[in-house]
């Protein structure tokens, strides 16, 4: 059985429901189902990406239905015993209308699946769960790109009466994570489209069936090394973590100095990353990437850097800023737990 996971990249009309009805029509047969997980019809209306911490527990709900079937469809393959995994699949509402006829039946299960992502997926950290699915259970991962000039999509989204403000999309614009393969190994199944033109879905196509041949599997970036080396390495892994927060540690104290904060605050604050940091880097060392969504992806590319010398002085510096916006988000999430007790 061959499973694929691809993801859709891409602002508000940028035409990413329309390619996907069309790519449903042109992959589907009789050895190809496709499910479509549509965002927008999953998440209720009356939630938005104002009330964070709802509207994160509705995406992450779906993500967890997708590990779910994709669970039934392999162990119904094997042995026919996976229909109980169907009553884990959390309460949302025409989940299963997303799914196909297998989901119906115990009987001719589809030999391919392809699972269409259909959401905007503008932040890195939103596609990468979905990376981790295909690599947890060998599937197939690939991810799409739809792109068109910002003037074009606000006119569009206008057009077709979306509740999406033109000052959302602007900000989208400017803080989209695009695909680098170059960078992100997990990316380099990836695929721009120009939507400005008349697109060739059979190119799209072809590009998902060829990437459906590339199975992902688990690696861990220092599992190659010897006991020893290992161990250096996470050490020297670790270290560079340390020396890159407290840089960044010193430039937020410095930026707060200039807002004339008194020493006593400036102390509070100082001591308070220097404890959130002592934590972050704890967990490093026990290997606990689930401290940030992103710390993988970062080990990864710190692994990268020791195997191509050529280029760190380049990639250092976005490595840097990568593991300055994690530690941030950590020190963000650790503040919002510490509101919620409150």
């Amino acid at each position: 059985m061959s499973i694929t996971i691809c993801v859709f990249i891409g602002l508000p009309a940028a035409g990413k429901s329309t390619i996907r009805r069309q790519l449903e029509l042109f992959l589907k047969c009789n050895e190809t189902h496709i499910c479509n997980i549509e965002y927008d019809a999953l998440i209720p209306d009356n939630i938005s990406s104002l009330q964070l911490n709802q509207w994160k527990d509705e995406r992450s709900k779906i993500v967890t239905n997708v590990e779910c079937s994709i669970r039934y469809l392999q162990e119904l393959h094997l042995n026919s015993k996976g229909v109980d995994l169907l009553k884990n699949i959390a309460n949302i509402e025409n989940f299963k209308n997303c799914l196909c006829p297998c989901f119906e039946t115990c009987n001719n299960v589809a030999l391919n699946h392809i699972f269409l992502i259909d959401d905007n997926m503008f932040y890195r950290s939103m596609r990468y769960p979905y990376y981790q699915l295909a690599r947890r259970y060998e599937c197939s991962y690939s991810q799409m790109y739809l792109q068109a000039p910002i003037d074009e999509l606000i006119a569009r989204n206008q057009a077709r009466g979306s509740s999406v403000t033109r000052q959302t999309i602007l900000k989208m614009y400017e803080n989209i994570e695009t695909p680098k393969p170059l960078k992100y190994a997990w990316e380099n199944q990836s695929l721009t489209i120009e939507t400005s033109i008349d697109v060739n879905v059979c190119t799209i196509a072809d590009f998902i069936l060829e990437s459906s041949k590339i199975k992902c599997t688990r690696v861990d970036p220092f599992s190659q090394l010897r006991i020893e080396d290992r161990k250096k390495c996470l050490e020297s892994f670790v270290h560079q973590v340390d020396q890159t927060i407290r840089k960044y540690i010193s430039k937020v104290i410095s930026q707060m100095k200039t807002n004339s904060l008194s020493k006593e605050l400036l102390s509070i604050h100082s001591k308070s990353l220097n404890v959130k940091r002592k934590h972050f880097l704890t967990e490093l060392k026990r290997n606990n990437f689930s401290v940030n969504d992103e710390l993988e992806m970062i080990v990864g590319e710190f692994h990268g850097l020791i195997e191509n010398e050529s280029e760190s002085n380049v990639n250092k510096a976005s490595w840097n800023i990568d593991v300055e916006r994690c530690f941030s988000k950590y020190v963000n999430d650790s503040e919002q737990t510490l509101n919620n007790i409150d």
